[in-house]
């Protein structure tokens, strides 16, 4: 029992961020009209001053990111099923490692891509808008959570009901 839990552990805290990611990806809305729906974020790089060709040079590395990214993900999400179920059906310590060690070795690609990615992104940008980016990150409007909230590059979010005002 105590070897399940382990094993189960382990593989949520490897696979967590791709996975959520990968279902945020897969329930984003379909209609290009939205900011939403926009592959480049919406005007979320606002807030540091990016030309048009700046703009323009995200959105093709950003398409990119998720074209590279896409089958990585499914793999990282094919490999959690497949040890969800060596789990369940107890398998050998054998099975379980050679599985773990694909996830692994999957998760440093996938964070091996991002890493190129971003690198790729940040060479388009100025010092100054570097210095704004690094600024904005720092709080912590880099999250998940505050793009789902609508919350955009060089604004604070509204609260979205009395319950979040203070």
């Amino acid at each position: 029992m105590n070897h399940k839990w382990l094993m189960g552990t382990l593989t949520g805290l490897v696979l967590v961020s791709p996975l959520v990611q990968l279902r945020a990806q897969e329930e984003m809305p379909k209609n290009n009209d939205t900011k939403e729906a926009r592959s480049d974020g919406g005007d979320h790089h606002n807030g540091l001053g990016l030309t048009d060709d700046q703009k323009s040079k995200f959105k093709s590395i950003k398409e990119s990111e998720m074209k590279a990214l896409k089958p990585l993900m499914r793999k990282q999400r094919d490999l959690t099923l497949k040890l969800k179920d060596q789990i369940e059906d107890n398998a050998n310590d054998s099975d379980l490692k050679a599985t773990l060690a694909a996830l692994k070795s999957n998760h440093e690609a996938i964070k091996t891509q991002r890493i190129q990615f971003k690198n790729e992104k940040e060479a388009l940008l100025t010092p100054l808008q570097q210095a704004k980016m690094v600024v904005w990150k720092m709080k912590g409007h880099n999250s998940w959570r505050h793009h789902e909230r609508g919350g955009e590059f060089g604004r604070e979010h509204e609260p979205r009901d009395e319950s979040e005002r203070s």
